[in-house]
């Protein structure tokens, strides 16, 4: 997993459109009467342009949402890599949920895991 530099690189729900609902095919089953109004409702959604899939209705991310969510990302990935670089050369200078989350950025990039465990302790 490299820095995130288009929007495919974004996790699935990065992307994932904005939830606006969820109807449970059970009811359009078990009452016919509401099930053709939610059936209405679906189509209308995708008329709307809204995705429609698996009884969830979706308003897609616009542009900017999509432009800043992956400029989050970015920032992300740039924080882990640069606390990671700094553990490698000195992993005393990382502590804390820092280890884990340097580690887990380690993995995910196929680099070696920092021993912090190894650090000598000095009062």
């Amino acid at each position: 997993m490299s820095r995130p530099t288009t929007y495919d690189d974004l996790p699935d729900y990065a992307r994932q459109g904005h939830l606006v609902a969820t109807i449970a095919a059970e009811f359009v089953v078990k009452y016919p009467s509401l099930g053709q109004h939610l059936l209405s409702a679906l189509a209308e959604a995708e008329r709307l342009g809204m995705t429609v899939q698996g009884g969830e209705i979706r308003l897609e991310r616009t542009t900017e949402e999509l432009d800043e969510a992956l400029a989050n990302h970015q920032r992300i990935w740039d924080n882990a890599e640069e606390r990671y670089r700094k553990a490698f050369a000195d992993p005393s200078t990382v502590e804390g949920v820092w280890q884990g989350i340097v580690n887990r950025h380690a993995a995910d990039e196929g680099y070696p895991a920092i021993d912090f465990e190894a650090i000598e302790v000095t009062a």
